[in-house]
């Protein structure tokens, strides 16, 4: 019986490192060939730790969700002191973010919008895994914000908490729908738009449509 090789750590982590800058220009479409080359390891290297590409693939988009998250600061979000504060907050630091992990955020916006190029079925598991990662998250960072919210007290704080998460889910939901359709969009800083959208649905979603004080003209 042939004794399998130990893993060597730096490899690996050189393979992850290239082929996280190579997915990260290229996409799924990037060389093995090249990122073997890049790395200083043959492609059998390659496949010795990582049983197809496919694999490699969503190894290297597990490690950019754990490179950024290891780094982010989540009380930017945590100790906003309203919805709409927390949009601008979370927005300004997801573009310094941006700067800093250019590579990770260029493959988890592929990741979000569902690239086509992926082979069948791998596509639709990491992009499950993925809208998984990203519910727990949400939950995670919304909830210190939502439970500091001054809720009218005859509304039943459940039912205001699945309302604002169908809200944001719904916006997640157009954000995937805005990226589809905007192929040219790398980055954040190209979704203005959006963005300025879901910020004041999230302000209507707090203070409601009518302009304080108008109340009376209605009757």
């Amino acid at each position: 019986m042939t004794k399998r090789l130990a893993e060597d750590p730096q490899k690996k982590a050189a393979i992850l490192k290239t082929a996280l800058h190579e997915f990260a220009i290229n996409g799924y479409g990037a060389s093995t060939d090249l990122i073997a080359v890049k790395a200083g390891v043959s492609k059998g290297t390659v496949f010795r730790y990582f049983a197809n590409k496919a694999t490699l693939y969503s190894e290297v988009v597990d490690a950019a969700l754990d490179n950024v998250m290891n780094q982010a600061d989540l009380t930017v979000w945590t100790e906003s002191t309203d919805l709409v504060s927390m949009i601008v907050r979370a927005t300004q630091y997801k573009l310094e973010l941006a700067q800093r992990f250019p590579d990770e955020f260029a493959l988890l916006i592929a990741v979000y919008k569902n690239d086509d190029n992926l082979p069948d079925g791998s596509g639709e598991n990491l992009h499950r895994t993925f809208g998984q990662w990203t519910k727990e998250n949400v939950d995670r960072l919304i909830n210190p914000v939502f439970d500091r919210l001054k809720i009218r007290p005859e509304l039943d704080k459940q039912v205001v908490r699945r309302y604002l998460l169908n809200n944001v889910k719904s916006m997640t939901e157009r954000a995937q729908s805005y990226l589809q359709s905007h192929p040219d969009v790398k980055s954040i800083d190209q979704m203005t738009e959006l963005i300025t959208e879901i910020k004041m649905e999230m302000d209507i979603i707090e203070h409601g449509i009518v302009a304080n004080g108008s109340g009376d003209d209605l009757y």
